[in-house]
């Protein structure tokens, strides 16, 4: 009779309560269509609450069997443990030498109270099928006829326990035998069927393999999407990571593919849909292209958190069917159609988290549709993690379902969450060609965060300021958006000095007080979408520099400087250890956070391994903890003298609390960087003893724990500071009350780098490890607890001044005398209690004092101008500097008393200061000559005359070097002192004579021209020929001009004519002489002047 699976998954836990010897049974032809193996610890330190070292697992080995070409007809009820590496399972490891291939390894994995062999009991027997209901009777298993249209299978399940003789890194339980089914399309030769697991029992003993939860066998139609879960689980909350591997048929003997098969790509899949494997969910997903038989193999493997140790792996071995049939399997939403109080946010991976906060009403749909319209599809949902959510698809049962999940998470549930939904078509009515229930399952990541959280503001240096890391807790992965914001408005463009405006913990570096803002379009409802931060300036400490700027030096000089402070004062730097310690009772409390690339943030609580714990379950332990000299600067504190140091304890869930004696804290500077396990705890002849309980100390949850020092420590923050504790007991109490573990859990930061090393006792029976420094099981962890130090702070010392520029009396005193030759800046600058440099400076301008005149001292003749310029300046006052007293220049001399350009006519030779104003008003006085040269005593020697017209006069002048005369053009030569002028006219000569010293003089002389000088006409003349006034002329012509000369007979007649002042009448007209009578005449004389006269 064939049994459901579920029904036998209880019969599975009662089988367990019969665990006897059973003889191992034949089979015919046992084809392995799947199978795996893992280990789970379960001794009495289960989770490691009791204080056991017994290595004591349960082996399950699930094996599902094809039915194909015979029936399997008998079970094993029992497996034997295996001494063959032929068929069978087995245990060994190379490293501890054991390789399991005697009998007498058998007794090494014995369980307590037993006598025989280990053997693994038959507990699940049952026959599985993916067929519709209707036609699950026509079962391969049922008759071997319909293997291959109704393939099933049958699921044996065998568990039994083992002890492990020592902790190794290597124990591997192994099983071989058979065949895998009829013949993998993908790979050839030896068909052997082969799956183990390995585990590491050394790094913790009571470690379990990773497992695969999801069901492994799947029917797969061509040429459809399909996706396959694999369901990867972890009991001790380690991380795992699924990877596709290859198949084996013995220890490390892969099997042969046939090419271009392997593991990445086992099987032909579409280009638009390739093979793809998801390391962290491990689901698979393709779009298989042929049918047939194809041969997938996967690895889970676990490492520790924080650490990275290498913990184990567990393989699953499938054969996977693929069908050509025409059903094609229901497709699920990746991505929720709607949403309300959420966002989808893709990862890096490819993967897809819905984000929510608590107290959202997070709420979406998702739909499946079939491709054929007769289909009838049922949705549903699995929720594990999120009790208080609903999911309902209220159309169940047709061709196209919508469901809708819901859920209002609360504080509590802030973290990350798995929803399933699966669609199967059942649509497997008489008729309807269906042979097989498709199924389609669609994880969902649903992520409740609290919102954007960026912490405290940050106070930051503005001079010696150091990029600091920005982190905003609850911002991983989403899309982010940083903005800059001035006076509560958002400044445009990119955020100053800011790395990356679009990740979460970008680095800013900015040298002034800044506003960031940081919101992200994600966070929607209740969450807190939006936070600001504030990076000020530190102003604790303050310095002022005297004089204020600017100051203004007229001319070189000295200058009395002064740095006036205000604020804290730098602490003083003690020496570590514990030779000077301060005894002040003043304390300041300090908590310690770790690197900054974390955050201010970055606390935890959560359980994990890498959280700092106290164990209970061992005597004695040893924990060691590197706190670097910047994390402890970061939490405000400095120098001085530790009193008491404290850490908060999260959980201690044990119901009669560990006693835990000699509590020791040891303490040491270093300037270690990280620690090391192969190095090994630190010397105890270099650490110091601070403190030793006086009696057991027990530990409560949620309570902070201060520990006064014995012996106060002192820190000089030039170190870093290694904190060890130790507790040994000489008895022990086992404290196992909750599965999840007991030992008391410590509020922990994380670190950059390794900063813990923790060590504890190998078993129950050790009471003190405390003396150890190396063993190959001390642990390495980047987490450390939160320290909390309570100190008394180094006295302040005095402010190191230092200032910076060019003859300084003193540049480390506050008051120094500079010599200040030029224009400069000085600079001064000291640091406070922050470490901050803070500067201030003094801007002095000295005027450069090169003022000139053009063209510099002159001379000039005596009633000359002299034009003086001066080449630079804002204002100006000019003086004749007489007998060394300053006088305002007469009006007369000068054209403008405060010009920049002058005219000056001395009336002697003359010194002139000008006082020249620059433009900050500063003076300077320069000086100019003007020397008078004398004139030349030029004299003419003529006086004032008059000459007649058209005569000449010779001019004569003394007392100069060289002459010119003016107007020229009546003389001679107007460049001697005796010229002839011969002036047509009244005119005034001007003489100028050039003495030696170039100076000029001058004389005149007026020389008048007589231009009326009468003519004599006369009265008769004797035309005989003798030659004595043998013509009639007008005598006395000179300069005067003949304007008309006619002659008349008695008659009238005009008988002469001519204006040739040398022409005259001979006594004929017309060539006749003319008798001996009176005649008329006309004649008319024009003069120079214009004037004319007629006779």
């Amino acid at each position: 009779m064939l049994h459901n699976l579920r029904i036998l998954k209880a019969l599975a836990c009662t089988l367990l309560l019969f665990i006897g010897i059973g003889g191992v049974q034949k089979t015919k032809a046992t084809h392995f269509a799947s199978g795996e193996l893992y280990l789970e610890y379960i001794g009495a330190g289960l989770d490691g609450c009791s204080g056991t070292t017994e290595y004591r697992y349960m082996v399950t080995l699930r094996l599902f069997f094809a039915c194909q070409s015979d029936q399997l007809t008998d079970d094993s009820d029992s497996l034997a443990l295996s001494f063959n590496n032929f068929s069978g399972w087995r245990i060994f490891s190379n490293n501890a030498g054991i390789n399991g291939t005697t009998q007498a390894d058998s007794s090494l994995f014995m369980p307590p109270g037993r006598t025989s062999m280990p053997y693994l009991k038959l507990v699940v027997k049952d026959t599985v099928s993916q067929l519709c209901p209707g036609l699950f009777y026509k079962n391969s298993c049922n008759d071997i006829k319909w293997a291959d249209s109704f393939p099933a299978y049958q699921i044996r399940e065998w568990k039994g326990e083992i002890v492990l003789p020592s902790p190794q890194t290597d124990w591997t339980v192994s099983y071989r035998n058979g065949n895998r089914p009829s013949k993998p399309d993908n790979i050839g030769g030896d068909q052997y069927f082969y799956i183990d697991a390995v585990l590491n029992n050394a790094a913790k003993y009571n470690n379990s393999s990773p497992r695969f939860l999801a069901d492994p066998l799947r029917y797969i139609c061509a040429n459809q999407p399909s996706t396959f879960l694999n369901g990867p689980y972890d009991p001790n909350g380690d991380s795992i990571i699924v990877k596709p591997t290859d198949p084996l048929i013995d220890y490390n003997t892969p099997a042969i593919w046939i090419s271009p098969y392997g593991p990445a790509n086992p099987l032909p899949t579409a280009s638009n849909n390739p093979y793809k494997v998801d390391p962290i969910t491990g689901t698979v997903t393709f779009t298989a292209l042929n049918a047939g038989k194809w041969q997938l193999t996967y690895k889970v493997e676990k490492y520790e958190k924080g650490s990275g140790v290498f913990l184990g792996y567990s393989m699953r071995d499938i054969n996977m069917v693929i069908l050509n049939c025409s059903e094609p399997p229901p497709a699920v939403d990746s991505t929720p159609i709607t949403i309300s109080s959420g966002t989808v946010v893709r990862m890096p991976s490819g993967a897809k988290i819905i984000y929510t906060c608590p107290g959202n009403e997070l709420k979406f749909d998702v739909a499946t549709k079939a491709v054929l319209p007769n289909s009838q599809l049922y949705m549903e949902a699995d929720y594990p993690t999120m009790p208080s959510a609903a999911f309902s698809a209220p159309n169940n049962g047709s061709s196209a379902v919508t469901g809708t999940f819901s859920w209002t998470p609360a504080n509590a549930d802030i973290g990350d969450h798995t929803l399933i939904i699966t669609s199967k078509d059942s649509t497997c009515a008489p008729g309807s060609g269906y042979t097989i229930v498709q199924k389609t399952a669609t994880v969902y990541t649903i992520r409740v965060t609290p919102g954007l959280d960026l912490g405290p503001d940050i106070p930051i240096c503005a001079v010696n300021n150091s990029p600091k890391q920005l982190f905003a807790k609850g911002g991983e992965f989403l899309r982010i958006r940083w903005e800059e914001i001035s006076n509560g408005t958002v400044m445009p463009g990119t955020p100053a000095f800011l790395s990356d405006p679009t990740i979460h913990n970008p680095i800013a570096n900015p040298n002034r007080d800044i506003i960031y803002r940081i919101s992200s379009p994600d966070l929607v409802g209740n969450c807190k979408s939006m936070d600001e931060i504030f990076m000020k300036i530190d102003s604790s400490t303050m310095i002022d520099a005297f004089p204020d700027n600017p100051v203004i030096m007229c001319k070189p000089d000295y200058l009395q400087l002064d740095a006036r402070l205000t604020g804290d004062k730098p602490t003083g730097n003690i020496g570590c250890g514990v030779l000077t310690t301060i005894d002040a009772l003043e304390r300041d409390t300090v908590k310690v956070i770790g690197s900054a690339a974390y955050g201010q943030l970055a606390v935890y609580d959560t359980l994990g391994p890498g959280t700092p714990v106290l164990p209970n379950e061992v005597k004695s332990a040893k924990m060691e903890y590197l706190v670097r000299k910047d994390e402890m600067f970061a939490g405000n504190m400095r120098s001085g003298t530790i009193k008491s140091i404290a850490f908060e304890i999260k959980d201690a869930l044990s119901a009669t609390p560990q006693q835990y004696k000699n509590f020791t804290i040891k303490m040491k500077c270093t300037n270690l960087k990280r620690l090391n396990k192969a190095a090994g705890f630190q010397s105890d002849n270099t650490m110091t003893q601070v403190y030793v309980s006086p009696g057991p100390l027990t530990f409560a949850g949620n309570t902070t724990y201060h520990f006064t020092l014995d012996q106060p420590y002192s820190w000089d923050t030039m170190q870093n500071l290694i904190i060890q504790i130790c507790y040994a007991n000489d008895y022990h109490q086992i404290t196992c009350s909750n599965p999840k573990g007991d030992a008391p859990t410590i509020r922990f930061v994380p670190t950059d780098d390794v900063s813990a090393l923790f060590y504890k006792a190998p078993d129950t029976a050790t009471k003190d490890i405390c003396p150890v420094r190396t063993d190959p099981n001390i642990k390495e962890y980047a987490t450390r607890p939160r320290f909390t130090f309570s100190y008394s702070e180094a006295p302040p010392t005095d402010y190191q001044l230092r200032w910076t520029g060019n003859l300084i009396s003193d540049s480390t005193i506050q008051t120094p005398l500079a010599y200040i030759p030029r224009s400069t800046t000085l600079f001064v600058q000291t640091y406070g209690r922050s470490g901050c440099i803070i500067r201030d400076s003094v801007e002095i301008y000295v005027p450069v004092r090169d003022y000139k005149i053009l063209p510099g001292d002159t001379a000039v003749c005596y009633g000359a101008d002299a034009v003086l310029k001066i080449d630079k300046g804002f204002h100006y006052k000019w003086y004749e500097y007489v007998d060394g007293q300053y006088r305002v220049p007469a009006p007369s001399t000068i054209s403008c008393v405060n010009c920049r350009e002058v005219r000056l006519r001395p009336l002697a030779t003359t010194t002139y200061r000008i006082v020249v104003y620059d433009s900050v008003w500063c003076t300077d006085t320069i000086e100019a000559r003007v020397r008078v040269l004398p004139l030349p005593i030029v004299k003419l020697l003529n006086k004032d005359t008059i000459i007649r017209y058209g005569a000449s006069i010779p001019l004569l002048a003394t007392g100069a070097r060289q002459y010119n005369w003016l107007p020229s053009g009546s003389l001679s030569t107007p460049n001697t002192s005796a010229p002839i002028a011969t002036p047509s006219e009244r005119t005034q000569y001007v003489v100028m004579g050039i003495g030696a010293n170039g100076c000029r003089s001058y004389d005149t002389v007026v020389v008048d021209v007589n231009k009326r000088e009468n003519v004599f006409v006369p009265t008769a003349f004797s035309p005989n020929g003798d030659g004595k006034n043998d013509v009639f002329r007008v005598a006395n012509m000179t300069f005067q001009g003949l304007m008309e000369f006619r002659v008349f007979n008695r008659w009238g007649q005009e008988i002469f004519s001519t204006t040739n002042a040398k022409g005259g009448w001979d006594g004929n007209w017309n060539g006749e002489p003319q008798p001996v009578g009176n005649y008329r005449y006309i004649i008319k004389v024009g003069y120079p002047d214009g004037h004319n006269e007629t006779y």
